[in-house]
């Protein structure tokens, strides 16, 4: 049978860990739904710093690496390279030495684009370490003409703090020392890669590193005359649309658009040039797809003016966590799966850190189980102010474990001091799928309070795949997935209202078998039956059609 070849576009940034976004579960699903076929085959196109990230996603999802192909740079920048050696270094504590040494660091990188600039492209580009070398070297030399004036200038420094302190030594020493701290801990922020997104100076030179590497990732791209049309997995990716191939944008939602104050907040211009991207990857793209007829109808047709005509709707298969953690060839099955349940449970809350208290999680313990990142619209702080209320109004014995990671949202670790919930609210990121599956079997019960998402939440079918029923906001695409108008109004709630919400969970929590079983049952019958092998022959269609009306243009 002859196979088709089809392509799959990505552009990640560094350092994003694939298995933790939503848009790599979904590429996971079409991988391992794809390598069950022999009538067609993926090529994944992508930069060289995303080939780790992907094969530790196959890794995970366990997906065979040999189904599919791979094109594009294979080796990552020499900056890059130097970047990431320097970030795995140890951080020996802060003295005055070194204090002095990471301003000068900093320094160094607030103004290495400027420094770099006749060199930039060649430099930032390379992946060969000869450049950067040389260039250090002439850094090297100018710092060590410079370094007499630097030993002149701490001198005089030096001796004016003398000066002072025989004023107020106690109080200057301290100032200075927190100075210290404060230079150390900033600049080591800056180059141990605590935040690079947040730093201008890296983010500049990043996207002129992106720009020689999509290059590159495009020519691959121009080589392959046998993939028959590409599809992009996200609109965060404007270079797509520089291809002279049938490509597909998939567009899961702009939650930017729907949520602006709040996404501008915490992350002010970085966010706003994301938002200019995705605005000119749907004012370039000509073919689009999306998960509902809610995110086609109000965001890309009335929000931003896409001719409907270009807009596909391909839902999403059912994602099924019970394979992964329930035992065959036992005698009591549910109770072994149980057992294999609270053991994975137990061996992801001991590798927590900073570690939870002992025995966290442990027994029969009951807890609320949200399975997110923590983004603006994923609504996680009034889903605090509900677990805050049962827990001190209605006496509802419950923790809250979320997968987020507090490190990227500090703001939600100090509303929870603010609600002193520490001990009640557990933080679990970097969960294995297999984690995750039983996660959501011990749970008592599955909370999802987002205000948007492009499809069904994957919380309704992986809670109840294994056992454990969900409640969950009332938004379009809800309300458009779940037909059954009794069991609405049961297992939804305003997402708006955390007294709702409140409410919601407490009813769940006190009739939790019924509504089990009748999730069980919707589910079966109604979201069940639709697999990614439906949803890959639905992509697939759309693939070929929009190969078909490209020809001409091609040929031409």
């Amino acid at each position: 049978m002859p196979v088709t070849r089809y392509g799959i576009y990505l552009a990640y940034q560094p350092t994003v860990d694939m298995r933790a976004e939503g848009l790599g579960r979904h590429l996971a699903a079409l991988l391992r739904a794809a390598q069950r076929r022999d009538d067609m085959r993926f090529v994944i196109a992508c930069p060289s710093w995303s080939r780790d990230a992907l094969r530790q996603l196959c890794e995970s999802e366990r997906i065979d690496p040999e189904a599919f192909d791979v094109v594009g740079p294979e080796r990552k920048p020499a900056l890059l390279r130097a970047y990431e050696a320097w970030s795995r270094r140890r951080v020996p504590r802060p003295g005055r030495l070194r204090a002095w040494r990471d301003a000068a660091f900093a320094w160094l990188a607030e103004h290495a684009n400027r420094l770099l600039f006749p060199w930039r492209r060649a430099v930032i580009g390379s992946r060969s370490m000869w450049p950067l070398v040389l260039v250090g070297l002439v850094l090297a030399a100018l710092a060590t003409l410079a370094a007499p004036f630097l030993f002149a200038a701490a001198v005089v420094r030096s001796a004016v703090s003398r000066a002072r302190a025989w004023v107020g030594r106690v109080a200057l020493r301290g100032s200075t020392a927190v100075a210290g701290r404060r230079t150390g801990r900033a600049a080591r922020e800056l180059l141990a890669g605590r935040a690079p997104k947040d730093v201008p100076t890296v983010v500049a030179m990043y996207r002129q590193m992106q720009e020689v590497e999509i290059e590159a990732l495009h020519e691959a791209i121009g080589r392959l005359d046998d993939v028959r049309a590409w599809y992009c997995p996200t609109a965060f990716w404007p270079s797509v649309t520089d291809l002279r191939v049938p490509h597909l944008v998939c567009v899961p939602d702009v939650v930017l658009a729907d949520f602006p104050a709040t996404f501008s907040e915490i992350g002010g211009e970085r966010l706003l040039d994301t938002y200019r991207q995705i605005e000119a990857t749907l004012r370039r793209a000509r073919r689009f797809v999306t998960y509902s007829e809610f995110v086609k109808a109000n965001t890309l047709v009335r929000r931003f003016g896409v001719d409907p005509s270009a807009v596909d709707v391909v839902t999403h298969g059912a994602i099924r966590l019970d394979a992964l953690i329930r035992v065959h060839g036992s005698a009591q099955p549910e109770a072994a799966t149980d057992a294999l349940a609270r053991e994975l449970v137990r061996a992801a809350v001991a590798r927590v850190q900073p570690p939870l208290r002992p025995g966290a999680l442990g027994g029969d313990a009951r807890f609320l189980f949200y399975a997110s990142q923590f983004r603006p619209h994923k609504n996680v702080v009034n889903l605090l102010r509900a677990c805050a209320h049962l827990l001190r109004r209605r006496h509802e014995g419950c923790r809250l474990v979320l997968t987020g990671n507090p490190a990227l949202a500090p703001e939600i670790r100090e509303f929870v001091s603010r609600l002193e919930m520490q001990e009640e609210v557990l933080f679990v990121p970097g969960l294995s799928p297999q984690e995750l599956a039983a996660f959501y079997r011990r749970a008592t019960l599955s909370v999802n309070p987002s205000l948007f998402e492009g499809g069904l939440p994957f919380t309704f079918s992986e809670s109840v795949s294994v056992g454990t029923p969900v409640v969950m906001a009332r938004i379009p695409v809800t309300v458009q997935a779940i037909h059954d108008d009794g069991l609405a109004q049961d297992m939804l709630f305003d997402p708006h209202d955390w007294r709702d919400m409140a409410s919601r969970i407490e009813w769940a929590l006190a009739h939790r078998e019924a509504l089990l079983a009748r999730q069980q049952a919707y589910f079966e019958r109604a979201i069940a039956p639709r697999t990614w092998a439906h949803a890959l022959d639905d992509y697939k269609r759309v693939l070929d059609r929009l190969a078909d009306a490209e020809a001409p243009r091609r040929v031409a």
